[in-house]
């Protein structure tokens, strides 16, 4: 990895975010490698037969149990421990219903896929705080197109989340929908051929959602926008999101979309830094109702204007020296 990468990885991580990027590998471009220091409480690995087996320590056990409530039985077994509690699993898993994620839990994915089976959230990450999701696939696949609201990865009013090397697919509205939540970081998250959006980091209420990080993100083949950044913002409100080399790809609608809702409620600002946006059906980046300053972006073939500024948008577009 260059020098200059890992400055800029070092400098735009959240002090959460750093640490976990460092224990899966993404300082040295290594991606989907997983934690280098720290071993699994519980392994989970699903088996061609649809039985699950699992490792906990020295014991080894194989079960024919729903994968649903397998992983909820590791999840509990990895938090009854005394340190933060780490579970990983391989293979493919067909969950039954939504799996919450329990504060402080590593949870790698690395060589997993985890699908729903009916039209409802695969994973939520639900008021709690210090999640790391690494690597591996979330698909929605079977979950009803159009149905409002509904995600692969839900998050609702988390804090300090960090979500590396993940491909979130197949969402029947939102891949992730990061909602109402505070200094997350998602890195390397791939989100593709979802209804609507790819990544939706919304803001809404007080105090909740003032500032998310996307760090080399890539979404395409969403139906509606790439990453859809629209929230309706209240008095007195500072709302900051940062998205620094991105890739929206090949979207229904727009690439980038920042839209700071009842922006006259409170101050919306956003960087976008070395923002690539090809091929969308509509513009590039759309900006309305907040503030963004814009570093060398690489808009190209859109459908509609390289750069939207539509009413109450205030853009500051930075070009540097090569």
């Amino acid at each position: 990895m260059t020098s200059s990468r890992r400055s800029f990885l070092l400098a735009t991580a959240t002090v959460a975010g750093t640490a976990a990027l460092a224990g899966c590998g993404a300082l040295d471009g290594e991606r989907d490698s997983g934690p280098e220091e720290t071993t699994p409480d519980v392994r989970l690995a699903a088996l061609d037969d649809g039985r699950v087996r699992v490792e906990r320590g020295d014991e080894t056990s194989v079960v024919d149990e729903p994968h649903a409530a397998v992983l909820r039985d590791a999840l509990e077994a990895s938090a009854s421990g005394s340190g933060r509690p780490t579970v990983a699993l391989r293979g493919r898993f067909t969950l039954e219903e939504t799996v919450g994620l329990p504060a402080g839990l590593t949870f790698d994915l690395t060589g997993a896929t985890l699908a729903v089976e009916g039209s409802y959230d695969l994973l939520s990450v639900r008021e709690v705080s210090d999640v790391t999701v690494l690597g591996g696939t979330l698909d929605g696949g079977d979950q009803r197109e159009g149905e409002r609201f509904r995600a692969v990865l839900a998050v609702n009013r988390a804090e300090r989340l960090t979500v590396a090397g993940t491909t979130v697919r197949n969402g029947g509205y939102y891949g992730l929908n990061l909602y109402e939540s505070n200094d997350c970081l998602l890195y390397d998250v791939d989100a593709s051929d979802n209804v609507r959006h790819g990544i939706h980091p919304g803001t809404d209420t007080a105090d909740w959602g003032t500032g998310n990080r996307l760090v080399a993100c890539v979404c395409t083949g969403n139906g509606v926008d790439g990453i859809n950044d629209r929230g309706t913002t209240v008095p007195d409100g500072v709302v900051r999101n940062e998205y620094l080399r991105c890739t929206c790809r090949d979207n229904g609608e727009n690439g980038l979309t920042l839209d700071g809702g009842e922006a006259s409620a409170a101050t919306v600002e956003h960087v976008v830094a070395d923002q690539t946006a090809t091929d969308n059906g509509r513009a590039g980046i759309f900006l309305k109702d907040a503030r963004a300053v814009v570093v060398d972006p690489t808009l190209s073939d859109n459908g509609g204007e390289a750069l939207q500024v539509a009413a109450g948008g205030d853009l500051d577009l930075e070009r540097t020296a090569d």
